[in-house]
Parts: structure tokens; C-alpha cells; sequence
């Protein structure tokens, strides 16, 4: 390999294909993607692809309706399905403070045209009946959210950009990166040497590695997140109607209809960190050991809140690494102190911002900045206090409580 690019992507998973595609839909095809092992590996193919809408950002809501939007026009433009699925989505209240929070959402949700409800026990318990109702005071509900399949989407959005002239090269490892004097880049490749006139850093919990190519840092952290899968339950196999997506942010926990059982995730207090001594070099979509036992609080608080998950077998568990920064929301944008080199990582909403995030970057890389306001994802909103062990502390802080993890 001895090639030249206008824009070169590292990293194949969601967020990568989706702005390789959306650089080809604004007309720029002469642009190329590496991925060290295969599309979807490292976070990407184990994701559960949940979709959000209206969170307390503002910016950050219009991202996510931004998303859900383009996730459904995405397999008409490609002819790839997206496993994309809207059975509603609610998160439960059990205080007035929170009923008013939600509330106070209501406006975000009006600006964004997003349908945003506020419902009481009854309709709760109507919208998924086998859930206990006791302590519930209501819940905000969502009737387009849902999920998408993060595997799938990735492939349509591979699959759109291949058509528009991007070329992808799977089992490419970067080696080394080089800024020459005019501001372009050379990358060094376990298979030979691209010229790039931009570089975007899409690699997730790689990339800080990456980054270290370039004599930059970034403030990301790799750390598990794990769900389980239950076996068949019959109240589930029964219905005619997939139940929705319910999260309880005050253990957290989730529950989704997978096939005619749940899909339960757990994101515990004292989640551990993962690859503290370097991520393998060869590690792609390989998962970790799961250790249920230090999520089982928040596995018997779903029982007690839906019996019927405690009447069924786990048929399986994935723990795999995900990428965490330390307030939860992803990097993007052109990096400062380098020319022409950008990017798009540490999305713990990888799934869910993913195909309004690609289209964000396309637009900051062509029009030279994107059209909306993205402060709070902003790479550069760090100082260099944020080394590692800063993060690593501020997490720690952060995950002695337990937070919930949408994706």
C-alpha cells in the first residue's frame, strides 16, 4: 500500500463508518478508512444500541434526535438494514423532584419536535404490565425511542460509503504518524505508507494510543460495562407488542426486550477499569471475564421491579471495554496545537449520537464547522491537567455511585 487521500479515518466502528459515509454523501470521495482488525471490533459489536433523546443537554438532545433521524432514512439510502426498532422507551420516577425534572425536559423535547411524554403509574403499568408498580410515581416516555443494531448500522454505513467512492482497508494497523512542514500527514501502516491531507482519530478506547503517534494526549479511559441476556420468558413470548425500553436511573439499571427474554444491563458502583497495564496489541473483538456478583444489587432491584425476570434463566453475559472520559460525553472536533488532525472518540453514547455525530464532523471537516452547537463534546474543552491519572480519580469519584450506561 502506497496510496494519497484527502481524509484518512482510523477506526471502523459506528462512529468512524458514519463519518466516512457522510463525507462521501457531501462529495468528498477520495477519502479512505483502517481499521487494525474488523469493522464493529472493539466496543461497536457488543454494544446493546439503545437510543436516546432528550437528556439534560440541550445541544446534546438535538444530537440525539439528529441520530434517530438519520438512523431511519439509513437503510433506504444504503439497502443495508439497521436492525433500527422504535418500541417506545420510558425512565421511571419515583419522587416528585424527578417528575418535575422530567417536566422540565418537556421543553427541550417541544423544540426538537420530539414526541416527550409524562405518564403516571397506570399508563406505565399499561406499557409494560409486567412490572411492579410499587414506589413508582410516574415515568417519561418516549414512543419513537428504542434501539438500533450498532453492528448492522455500522455495516450500512460502511456499505453507503464503499458506494460513494471511500475505500476501507480492515487488518490495517497505524504505526506511526508524521506531520510534514505543509501541514499534511504521513501515516505509517503495518501495510505500507498513506499521505493523508487529514487524519480523524475515530479509534475509541485506542485513542489515546493513536493520539500518542501524533506527541498528543487525550483524556479517555477504557472501562467494562456488562449486561446479561436472559432465557426465553413466556409473559414475553406471549405478547404481541415488543415492550419498551425501561431504565431506572437511581441503581441504574435497564431492561429491553431481546427476542422473547430481556436484555439487562448492569452499570455498577465500582466498575472496574480495563487494560490498566496497555490494551493488547492484538485484542479486536475479544469480550472481558464478567463478574456478575458485583452488580448483584442492582440484578435483585430489577427483579423486585419486574418479578419475572427472576423466574428465568441467564443464557448468556457480555463484558466487553467501552471508552469514558469524565464527564461522560464523547471528543470531537479538530484538535489544537495539530493541523488537520481531528477527532471523533470517547462516546459513552457511541451508538445513540453516532449517526448525528459522523454528520457533525463531515460538516465541521468540509464547511469547516458544524451546524450545531457542540460545546459540550468539544475536544479541546480540557486543559492539560486531564492526564491519566486525573481521569482515572475523577471516574472513580464518578462510579462509586454507579451510573447508568445507554449504550
Amino acid at each position: 500500500m502506497n496510496i494519497h487521500t484527502r481524509v484518512l479515518v482510523i477506526g471502523g466502528g459506528i462512529l468512524g463508518c458514519s463519518l466516512l459515509y457522510r463525507l462521501t454523501r457531501m462529495g468528498w470521495t477520495d477519502v479512505v478508512l483502517v481499521e487494525k482488525s474488523e469493522l464493529t471490533a472493539g466496543t461497536t459489536w457488543h454494544s446493546t444500541g439503545l437510543t436516546s433523546l432528550v437528556v439534560d443537554s440541550v445541544g446534546i438532545s438535538k444530537l440525539n434526535a439528529l441520530s434517530l433521524g438519520l438512523y431511519s432514512t439509513l437503510e433506504a439510502e444504503t439497502g443495508q438494514p439497521t436492525g433500527l426498532r422504535k418500541p417506545g422507551a420510558m425512565r421511571l420516577a419515583k419522587d416528585s423532584e424527578t417528575m418535575a425534572r422530567y417536566a422540565s425536559d418537556s421543553a427541550k423535547a417541544r423544540i426538537f419536535d420530539i414526541d416527550y411524554q409524562l405518564i403516571g403509574p397506570k399508563e406505565v403499568g399499561r406499557l409494560f404490565p409486567l412490572m411492579a408498580l410499587d414506589g413508582i410515581r410516574g415515568a417519561c416516555y418516549e414512543p419513537e425511542g428504542g434501539y438500533v443494531d450498532a453492528a448492522m448500522a455500522t455495516q450500512a454505513f460502511a456499505r453507503g460509503a464503499r458506494d460513494g467512492g471511500a475505500k476501507i482497508y480492515r487488518q490495517t494497523r497505524v504505526t506511526g504518524l508524521e506531520q510534514k512542514r505543509a501541514g499534511d500527514w504521513r501515516v505509517t501502516t503495518d501495510k505500507g505508507r498513506i499521505e493523508a491531507e487529514i487524519v480523524v482519530n475515530a479509534t475509541g478506547f485506542w485513542a489515546p494510543e493513536i493520539a500518542a503517534l501524533a506527541g498528543v494526549s487525550l483524556p479517555i479511559i477504557p472501562m467494562e460495562r456488562q449486561y446479561l441476556i436472559t432465557d426465553t420468558i413466556p409473559e414475553v413470548e406471549a405478547r404481541d407488542v415488543e415492550l419498551p425500553v425501561v431504565r431506572d436511573d437511581t441503581w441504574p439499571f435497564y431492561f429491553k426486550q431481546e427476542g422473547d427474554g430481556f436484555l439487562f444491563g448492569v452499570h455498577e458502583a465500582g466498575t472496574p477499569f480495563c487494560f490498566e497495564d496497555g490494551i493488547p496489541p492484538d485484542f479486536g473483538q475479544e469480550l472481558l471475564p464478567h463478574d456478575l456478583e458485583r452488580g448483584a444489587r442492582h440484578i435483585q432491584a430489577g427483579m423486585d421491579r419486574v418479578p419475572v425476570f427472576a423466574t428465568v434463566g441467564v443464557k448468556s453475559v457480555v463484558c466487553g471495554p467501552t471508552s469514558r472520559t469524565t464527564d461522560m460525553n464523547g471528543l470531537m472536533g479538530p484538535l489544537a496545537g495539530l493541523r488537520n488532525f481531528f477527532v471523533l472518540a470517547g462516546f459513552t453514547s457511541g451508538v445513540a449520537q453516532g449517526a448525528g455525530a459522523g454528520q457533525q464532523l463531515a460538516e465541521w471537516i468540509v464547511e469547516g464547522s458544524p451546524s450545531l452547537d457542540l460545546r459540550e463534546l468539544d475536544v479541546n474543552r480540557y486543559g492539560a491537567f486531564a492526564n491519566r491519572r486525573y481521569v482515572r480519580a475523577m471516574l472513580v469519584e464518578k462510579h462509586s455511585v454507579g451510573t447508568i450506561d445507554p449504550t
